[in-house]
């Protein structure tokens, strides 16, 4: 019961290593295909929180042109108008008690301890109630902290089923409905029956990225194909409650014709190799563009144009690529389409961008809402990062009771620093210790910046301290004392090879950034980004490798921190290839170049530490003067640089104000 507090308190999840199925009874169908679902929604870009919103598209959970065959609006059983009506319901909590759907003519789940306010759900028929099945108030009573006290502990099993339905002649129908849910430890499915109810098909699962204690949309649309359904008068369809906490409303179901013209983007690939690197590492990135398509609808798609844009965060058009299917043939489920053309992101500005995947073609798509899909990277000046960032992380994730575990990311060096040395001077985290004294303090963990050698691979089973493959060029320790758990900490990295001095960086290089954790301590994780198969995160424990989470798309908060070594140019230009003015300098620096032949570029500003404050590169520098801003910079010393393929220059100046 601890455990439940602390995780209600916190909103974090610990990891699972295995995952649970339900079993069901198994139809058989002459065309099985995998089934899926869809929801309705729109992407709106938050500058604020470097990450996509997602919100309802309208009220209207029918495709265009859809035929409804049962249910849909005006009919009693399909918006549960003033009931249960047709509908019956079943279900046990973890005592054997009674744990059942009810209609509520609000449309929400207000009587359980931790509704926290909630609206009820977004419908088109809310004005006459909808269905409910509240496990936050069957194992509390509407009590907080009451846990197992209430009328039906959890876990709870329940199951909503509709009456028997018509659809002689019909066949692979599809299921409409309005969805609410908050998640805490439960799934929730959608099954059917075509000989009323004696057995059932697979559960289809949805709803299965929403994170522990996190929601849909309140009024979540979905379009969910039952693959094999229909030519029977006996046909069924169920929602299935299962697990721990919080609620599920469902309100405006219809069964429909199977839409004619219906292409989803099922996936995409995240091509960024992390989600932020510094400008010079991003450069040599090469981004190629892939997307996932099906087509359920029943008829062939021709023209089909698939689009991958770049746009910068003032929504600017920057990069753009196209490719062209002819046709696409009805029940071509999750197929891979890459784009001829690749992209080098040279020369972006330090900010965030939005990359967006996009399908059409000659018909009219009557579920055109899922028909793209939105991702972010970001250039920083000196943050390699594979989360985004933003406080609203999934959770913490620690394997419990195992011995000592190692996490990390990795990250790639740029392919050319035009002579600089860029070194790593740090490694930031989010630790969290999972003890039941829920305390860091006293407790230790290693840090370490491991370069990854040609000859590292995942299956040698070996602790990463221990394989010669991995390089250690950069270790530290820390001993946690006043750190608060999820607080982000940062670490200077020491030279880890035993020669001293900076820990440098090779050119076109793989890292791992990386934390080895004893027992009961983990780290904080992100969500936001769907890496797909792209995976970046590593974990290691008891000798094995592995990459990433099983069925999760957790991202620990794990960054390595560069700089600009400053030491002298040890391959220097002539003085007069730059020359700065005024110097002291307030509010703008002005920099004159002076080269023999046009030449690719960089100039770069940074602090004493060589932390690196600004960069801009330039494909054909020669001669002239540039301004650059210093008034965002505080008194105190900076170096600025040239560099080009040919040496560096580097200026000391003063910002005084």
């Amino acid at each position: 019961m601890s455990n439940k507090i602390t995780l209600f308190a916190l909103g974090l999840c610990m990891f699972a290593m295995t995952s649970l199925s339900a079993q069901t009874k198994s139809l058989e169908f002459s065309n099985k295909r995998v089934p899926a679902f869809k929801t309705i929604e729109r992407t709106v870009y938050d500058t604020g929180t470097d990450q996509f919103q997602t919100i309802p598209d309208d009220v209207n959970a029918l495709p265009i042109d859809a035929v409804v065959l049962w249910g849909g609006p005006g009919d009693a059983n399909g918006e549960f108008d003033g009931g249960l009506n047709d509908w019956t319901t079943s279900g046990t909590g973890g005592n054997g008690s009674d744990a059942l759907w009810y209609w509520d003519q609000q449309g929400d789940a207000n009587t359980g301890a931790y509704w926290g306010g909630l609206g009820a759900i977004v419908s088109p028929s809310v004005s006459n109630g909808a269905m409910v099945f509240n496990s936050d108030f069957l194992d509390n009573g509407g009590t907080p902290g009451n846990f197992g006290n209430g009328p039906s502990p959890t876990p709870h099993n329940s199951e909503l089923i509709s009456p028997a339905i018509d659809l002689t002649g019909q066949s692979n129908v599809a299921l409409s409905f309005f969805s609410y849910y908050r998640n805490f430890q439960s799934s929730v499915y959608v099954a059917y029956s075509n000989d009323n109810g004696d057995t059932w098909s697979d559960n289809i699962q949805l709803h299965g990225d929403v994170p522990v204690n996190e929601r849909t949309a309140a009024g979540q649309e979905m379009l969910v194909y039952l693959p094999g359904s229909g030519n029977t008068d006996q046909f069924k369809v169920k929602f299935i409650f299962s697990g721990d906490y919080y609620f599920w409303i469902i309100d405006d179901v219809a069964i429909i014709e199977q839409p004619r013209n219906d292409i989803r983007v099922e996936s995409i690939f995240y091509t960024p190799s992390s989600y932020g690197q510094p400008q010079v590492h991003i450069d040599s990135d090469e981004f190629f563009f892939q997307m996932n398509l099906s087509n359920y609808g029943s008829a062939t798609q021709t023209n089909v144009q698939l689009a991958a844009k770049i746009f910068n965060s003032a929504n600017n058009l920057i990069h753009e690529e196209y490719f062209v299917i002819d046709e696409l043939a009805p029940n071509i489920i999750d197929s891979t389409f890459e784009f001829d053309n690749t992209y080098f992101p040279a020369g972006l500005p330090v900010g965030v961008y939005s990359m967006e995947y996009s399908v059409t073609s000659d018909s009219t798509d009557q579920w055109e809402s899922d028909n793209s899909e939105n991702t972010i990277f970001r250039v920083t000046t000196n943050v390699f990062q594979a989360e985004t960032g933003n406080t609203d992380f999934a959770g913490g994730n620690g394997v419990a009771g195992l011995p000592a575990w190692d996490l990390g990311n990795l990250y790639h060096t740029g392919s050319d620093f035009l002579g600089q040395q860029y070194v790593g001077t740090s490694i930031s985290f989010a630790p969290f210790d999972f003890s039941d004294a829920n305390s860091l303090q006293g407790k230790s963990v290693i840090i370490a910046l491991l370069e990854v050698t040609d000859e590292f691979d995942f299956n040698d089973d070996n602790q990463f301290f221990d394989d010669p493959n991995l390089i250690p060029v950069g270790l530290s320790q820390l001993t946690f004392t006043n750190q608060i758990n999820g607080s982000t900490v940062t670490v200077d990295l020491e030279e880890g090879t035993g020669v001293g001095g900076p820990v440098l960086l090779k050119e076109d290089t793989d890292y791992f950034a990386m934390i080895s954790y004893p027992d009961s301590t983990g780290n904080i994780f992100n969500s936001e980004l769907d890496y797909g198969d792209n995976r970046i995160n590593f974990v290691a424990y008891n000798g094995s490798w592995f990459n990433g989470f099983t069925n999760s798309t957790d991202v620990p908060l794990i960054r390595l921190n560069v700089s600009i070594y400053n030491s002298t140019d040890e391959k220097p230009l002539p003085e007069s290839a730059l020359n700065i003015f005024p110097n002291p300098v307030s509010d703008q620096l002005s920099a004159n170049f002076d080269l023999e032949a046009a030449t690719k570029a960089t100039v770069t500003i940074s602090d004493v530490s060589g932390k690196l404050l600004m960069m801009k590169e330039y494909d054909n520098l020669a001669s002239g003067t540039l301004q650059y801003n210093t008034s965002q910079y505080a008194n105190g010393v900076y170096f600025i640089r040239l560099a080009t393929p040919e040496g560096t220059r580097t200026i000391k100046f003063v910002v005084q104000k």
